[in-house]
């Protein structure tokens, strides 16, 4: 099993500046290029960017939103060792490392064959159950924040009538509810309004309750990808349905809509039985 993706990892081409070869003033930056001519020279598709985070050059292919990891050539080791070249990838597991340090998804040889035959094979791209790994837990916190809030707010009314919402509590409520719509007079005369605010509650709780079916949306490249999301799962076993749009205008017309509404939502904040967006190319639409 792969680790999983941050938001951390998704790492944008956009971000990048291109690799562009230029004579080597060192012997870390001779191997660096060397790596990248022969890397290049397997797989001619791949392209190389850098950023200023300064541990080597980012993969990418064209018409891609996200690099598919990186390549370097220095001393990764945290105390001693010495110069090698360097893949990194989520799809490497090192357990040398604990999940918190960086090598823990690297592998590293001194020899440059084997480097190139790692970054051939774990240089994958970013698939949606990637995506949703990111954001998944975000976007369930967030839907079962909101429905929790209208629970709040039945205990909230359930309060003000000097009562709980637990047991005796909940029987008490409900008698008083019973004796609310049978017409009954009460001599408190604030009584009657703070029960029908809890009738109200009751209802928009009854209302509005967590909506876990999601289809996932995001931008990757010029392409749209879809997949159905149940939040009510774990995320290795919540995408299901992966679908491929060449152009957004070509997404079901009620994906569309809610995309709209989110559009000019605030970032990151759910909307209820609509979504969420997490910039301007993921939503989480609800369904």
């Amino acid at each position: 099993m792969t680790s999983r993706y941050s938001t951390d990892n998704l790492t944008r081409v956009s971000e990048l500046t291109p690799y562009e070869w230029t004579p080597p003033n060192t012997w870390i930056e001779e191997r660096l290029a060397t790596f990248v001519t022969a890397l290049q020279g397997e797989c001619p598709h791949y392209q190389f960017g850098e950023t200023d985070n300064g541990r080597g050059l980012f993969v990418y292919v064209d018409d891609e939103t996200y690099t598919r990891g990186w390549i370097g050539y220095r001393n990764f080791y945290d105390t001693g060792g010495e110069e090698k070249y360097g893949v990194w990838s989520k799809g490497i597991i090192n357990d040398k490392y604990g999940t918190y340090n960086y090598q823990h998804n690297m592998r590293m040889s001194k020899i440059l064959k084997s480097a190139v035959k790692v970054a051939k094979g774990y240089m994958n791209r970013v698939t949606s159950a990637n995506i949703n790994e990111a954001y998944h837990h975000i976007v369930d916190n967030a839907v079962d924040s909101k429905a929790y809030s209208y629970k709040n707010e039945i205990t909230s009314k359930t309060t003000a009538l000097g009562i709980g919402y637990q047991d005796i509590g909940k029987r008490v409520m409900r008698e008083l509810i019973s004796l609310y719509d049978s017409g009954y007079e009460f001599f408190d005369t604030e009584i009657p309004q703070k029960i029908q605010e809890l009738k109200d509650a009751i209802s928009e709780h009854a209302d509005n309750t967590a909506n876990k079916q999601a289809v996932l949306v995001w931008k990757d490249g010029s392409k749209v990808r879809t997949a159905g999301i149940n939040l009510s799962e774990v995320y290795w076993k919540a995408v299901t349905d992966e679908k491929v749009y060449a152009t957004p205008e070509m997404l079901p017309p009620e994906i569309l809509s809610k995309i709209s509404i989110l559009q000019v939502a605030e970032n990151e904040t759910y909307l209820m039985d609509t979504g969420m967006r997490f910039g301007e190319d993921i939503f989480y639409v609800q369904v």
